[in-house]
């Protein structure tokens, strides 16, 4: 391209290093999402509590996206979209915190040997390893964030999906065992079976449930029509639950076949939950707002509807009881019938998945900035967080003896609503030549904004752009016409926020003005962030000019 600017679209390999000593997932209350390797989201010593009393709260500078592992000495770790990882005593008073340069959505993993696993987002990227004394182990950047949380196998290697398309494989001896690129970004959590296979799902522009050997060879993948940006589960027959973006719910066998499938009402983002006796949960996502009950031959047993969209994942305790929240800021306890046990509001909506710990105790974050531990054999003590309101006169469950969706052979692909847009960055390479560079300059990003017919048109938003040459981040920006010189930055800016209503191309994203900027390689992506700093759109076409 003319001035020296070369444009290539890249997949940047991500070695993480590991611990020292072999390590396997810790014997914990739940160390790790969605409680163990095969995903279940299913406790069988601890049932939760059995009414809504709050025990304690912790209140964090920003909201709580990240879901909670629980070790087996009872300590508590999770992330913060206040960019810190926390680790919290049982009783709820604060061990340690640790702050990287950006939001923690990936929800932790911790190994035998005491290291805490977590990856970061948006222009930080980093995978971490920290000792349980909260002390940075080591860290690795990569070329994409990390919404996914990670799993530790029998065999102690470290899983996790990156938004730079690829799944790795890392023994705990430092090595890289094996990765795998697929089409698009990887934000499931790999789930790992008893058979050793290793399943994940990938994201718009790819569509894909893949299965794995245990030494990365691909065994089978399974196409659906939209993205999976949840994880899958896999029962104690080996058939593997999954939701899709396309509004189905996909129940597969080991080979890779369709066992059954069911139509919801809008794309699915929760992963299900499997009971000791087969039965399975999952939520639906925007404009369903159900918790479905299936039984394990795929008729719909119940449905219980919510007022707004389930990204919560349902924890299932010992007794059978479900405990999942909603964006209408209620956290909701189910009995295994679909009857409502109970129901109490935060602040705000609840996208974090609940984990359940000893005594009845459930832990589960809020968009209202707060961690929140309930248990139901204690009494409360009162802190000055926002009060919890009992809601028991929400809608009681849709009882129903036969399906509503009838199961298919094949996915359906008459979706009739948009799903929610996956987050998806645009890394690119960019390629200053010395000789042919301007002695200085101001290098315009420019890109196609796209938010019409999806569930963010007209939400207020932000352009995202950053620049760095891998290590070392030289500029980023939350809005339009801000400069600074191609040096070290770390902090973003505030910027100005847009609505849009329609799809914008060529849309000017940043002005990054230069002086004497050393050649090499230099890489910028881009995305569309609320006030809260979370992904609402994509950005792409995205090319520079000059002036």
């Amino acid at each position: 391209m003319k001035n020296g600017l070369i444009i290539l679209w890249c997949i940047a390999l991500a070695v993480i290093m590991c611990g020292t000593s072999p390590g396997q997932l810790q014997n914990g209350a739940w160390p790790m999402f969605r409680h163990d390797e095969r995903l279940t989201g299913r406790s069988d010593d601890f049932s939760g509590p059995s009414s809504p009393v709050l025990l304690w709260s912790y209140r964090t500078a920003a909201t709580v996206s990240s879901s909670l592992a629980i070790g087996s000495e009872g300590r508590l770790f999770v992330g913060g979209d206040d960019n810190n990882l926390y680790a919290f005593e049982s009783v709820g008073s604060l061990a340690w915190s640790y702050q990287a340069a950006i939001s923690m959505y990936s929800s932790p993993a911790i190994g035998t040997d005491g290291r805490i696993y977590v990856g970061s987002a948006l222009a930080d990227k980093d995978f971490y390893a920290f000792d349980s004394a909260g002390s940075l182990a080591w860290s690795y950047l990569t070329w994409g964030q990390i919404n996914s949380p990670p799993s530790i196998g029998a065999d102690g290697k470290i899983y996790v999906g990156s938004n730079d398309k690829r799944l790795y494989a890392f023994q705990s001896t430092a090595s890289l065992g094996w990765s795998y690129q697929t089409a698009s970004g990887i934000s499931s959590s790999p789930a790992l079976g008893r058979d050793g296979k290793l399943y994940a799902g990938s994201a718009e522009g790819d569509k894909n449930l893949y299965a794995f050997e245990s030494a990365g060879l691909l065994s089978w993948s399974y196409r659906t029509a939209s993205y999976i940006s949840n994880s899958p589960a896999i029962g104690a027959d080996g058939r593997i639950f999954v939701g899709s973006g396309d509004k189905n719910f996909y129940v597969l066998n080991s080979a890779g076949l369709l066992y059954w499938s069911y139509l919801t009402g809008s794309g699915i983002s929760s992963c299900p939950a499997i009971g000791s006796d087969g039965k399975l949960f999952v939520g639906g996502g925007n404009l369903d707002n159900n918790l479905y009950g299936f039984t394990s031959a795929g008729s719909l047993a119940w449905s219980y509807l919510t007022a707004n969209q389930i990204t919560s994942s349902a924890a299932l305790g010992s007794e059978g009881r479900l405990f999942f929240g909603s964006y209408d800021k209620n956290l909701y306890a189910l009995e295994s019938s679909g009857s409502l046990a109970w129901s109490c509001m935060t602040g705000s909506g609840i996208y974090s998945s609940p984990a359940l710990g000893s005594d009845g105790k459930l832990l589960v974050g809020s968009l209202d900035n707060n961690l929140y531990c309930f248990t139901g054999i204690t009494t409360p003590t009162p802190t000055n967080t926002p009060t919890l309101t009992p809601t028991p006169s929400t809608p009681a469950p849709t009882q129903t003896d036969t399906p509503a969706g009838v199961p298919t052979d094949t996915p359906t692909n008459t979706p009739t609503l948009t799903p929610t847009p996956e987050p998806i960055f645009v890394p690119f390479n960019i390629k200053l030549e010395k000789d042919v560079l301007p002695a200085s300059g101001t290098l315009v990003i420019y890109g196609d904004v796209t938010m019409k017919g999806t569930a963010y048109e007209g939400v207020a938003c932000l352009p995202y752009v950053a620049v760095n040459d891998g290590r070392t981040m030289y500029f980023i920006t939350a809005g339009n016409n801000l400069t600074t010189t191609m040096t070290p930055y770390l902090k973003p800016r505030t910027g100005k926020y847009f609505s849009f209503y329609e799809d914008m191309r060529g849309y000017e994203l940043a002005r990054i003005a230069y002086v004497n900027a050393a050649p090499g390689n230099y890489i910028a992506e881009g995305a569309l962030l609320d006030d809260k700093g979370r992904v609402l759109g994509t950005l792409a076409e995205v090319g520079f000019r000059i002036e």
